[in-house]
């Protein structure tokens, strides 16, 4: 045995093939990596433009609301956010973490009618999803939002606070995505993480009121 072994030191094409081995697998899991990184970055994309899109359909609304009428927008995530159908089949909406709030914006100065500051807005009413995979994926990451005041904050969503961008005014309607991103490849660099985007729609019709008398403690109304 001993005496194979060194035969297969002294022979260089020993070596080669070692080396060969490593080169391969190295190159492998760069291939791997690669195709991981550009599938999370996809998957990214895609749920940022799916709340934009989601945002601007519940904003186009001018009626009071029941719950129905969210799942039934909801809905449309089927098509802006195809890679939770393609994965998840019949259970897709479990899979998505869906919230829409209502804030209204209130001047510093409570007088103010004019050119006003803003740095705080509270909350009309807020929507956990309508399904019990939407309220779960919401409070895992820290998301769900409840009535009270909003502050200005940062651009990583938050439930109690906005970008501080947004502070001028008015009426906004905010859409927070979530979603558990799971790797194609178990040696992907990547890892199980989850992912979130929001979006902010200024509804043309003001508050977007909500009918008391059509909920089914899905939403949230705020005093």
């Amino acid at each position: 045995m001993l005496a194979s072994l060194q035969r297969f030191r002294a022979d260089e094409r020993g070596f080669t093939l070692v080396e060969s081995t490593f080169i391969m697998i190295i190159l492998l899991l760069v291939m791997v990596n690669g195709s991981e990184l550009q599938r999370y970055s996809i998957f990214a994309r895609h749920l940022g433009q799916a709340a934009e899109g989601l945002a601007a359909v519940m904003g186009q609304r001018a009626d009071a609301l029941r719950d129905a009428n969210w799942s039934d927008d909801a809905r449309a995530l089927y098509w802006l956010f195809p890679e939770a159908p393609a994965l998840g089949g019949m259970q897709w909406r479990s899979l998505l973490g869906v919230q829409t709030s209502v804030v209204r914006f209130e001047p510093t100065d409570p007088e103010c009618v004019g050119d006003c500051t803003y740095a705080r807005a509270r909350v009309v009413w807020t929507w956990d999803g309508g399904t019990a995979g939407s309220r779960a994926l919401l409070q895992s990451n820290g998301l769900l939002r409840a009535c009270g005041v909003v502050t200005p904050g940062s651009e990583t969503p938050a439930p109690q606070s906005l970008p501080a961008r947004l502070f001028k005014g008015g009426t906004l309607l905010a859409v927070t995505l979530a979603y558990d991103y799971k790797p194609a490849y178990p040696a992907s660099v990547v890892g199980q993480r989850s992912l979130v985007r929001e979006a902010y729609f200024v509804p043309p019709f003001g508050d977007l009121p909500i009918n008391p008398f059509g909920l089914a403690n899905e939403v949230s109304p705020c005093p």
